[in-house]
């Protein structure tokens, strides 16, 4: 039986920090326009990441609550709501990934083939996930309604482990582009990331990992996402504070 005591918190957690990073009224928030200067934006990312979880959550706790429903239809009802699960949660270790990236500012060196290189093995496990209806390689329910792994299930974590991976690489090697603060908030957010879900990779049953990913985002939100210190009070300019920091980051990226 699985415990949804940490599904709902996390739900919830993530659209606190949701609402106030959209309402929090900062210049340098604006969201760029095309698609690869959104995905090089570090606010947009963290946006994305937030809504990701979020989505995450309520299929998780609506596909859990339909084990026990008894409604029309429900086997297609619990079958769509797994499916939306892991579309979700694939997509959340890209994007936690992509953030660690565009923290570091390693981003900037990057060219549309990087970006399509980068993509491939998501796309993978989406499309594992889209065709999982007629090949069942993902996951499957049986005539009881009771979920059941599938053979390429492996697979999908395989990605999820890779792309997680990839963002340690990228933070321990660029990690003198941020400030020792920054620095110390990326890794407590990727401790308490990797600590859930090595919680619910031992105990199947208690869902924690999205809220350790919702707390982790939190500390993110407080520490690098509130930029109030970075921006002159009378003028609304960004101070030397953010120069510095731009200027660090873009030095230790190799950028010119």
């Amino acid at each position: 039986m699985y415990i949804l005591n940490f599904e709902i918190p996390a739900f919830l957690l993530s659209l606190l920090c949701f609402v106030y990073s959209l309402t929090a009224k900062r210049r340098q928030y604006i969201p760029p326009k095309t698609i690869r200067n959104k995905l090089m934006s570090q606010h947009f990312v963290f946006l994305l990441m937030l809504l990701t979880n979020m989505l995450s959550s309520v299929s998780s706790v609506v596909g859990v609550y339909l084990t026990t429903a008894t409604i029309p239809n429900v086997g297609v009802w619990q079958y769509l709501f797994h499916a939306f699960y892991f579309v979700f949660h694939a997509t959340l270790s890209v994007v936690f990934t992509l953030y660690i990236i565009n923290v570091t500012g390693t981003s900037l060196n990057w060219k549309k083939p990087g970006y399509i290189l980068f993509s491939v093995p998501y796309a993978v496990s989406e499309l594992l996930i889209l065709t999982n209806s007629f090949t069942h390689w993902a996951f499957y329910m049986d005539e009881n309604l009771v979920y059941h792994r599938g053979s390429l299930m492996i697979l999908l974590y395989a990605i999820g482990v890779f792309y997680v991976a990839m963002g340690f690489i990228f933070f321990f090697k660029n990690k003198k582009a941020i400030s020792r603060v920054d620095s110390i908030a990326v890794g407590t957010f990727i401790i308490i990331a990797t600590l859930g879900i090595v919680i619910q990779a031992i105990w199947s049953s208690a869902l924690v990992e999205l809220f350790s990913e919702s707390l982790a985002c939190l500390v993110i939100m407080i520490v690098l996402e509130d930029k109030s210190g970075h921006v002159d009070s009378m003028t609304g300019l960004l101070n030397r504070v953010a120069v510095t920091d731009a200027n660090r980051r873009m030095m230790n990226s190799r950028q010119k």
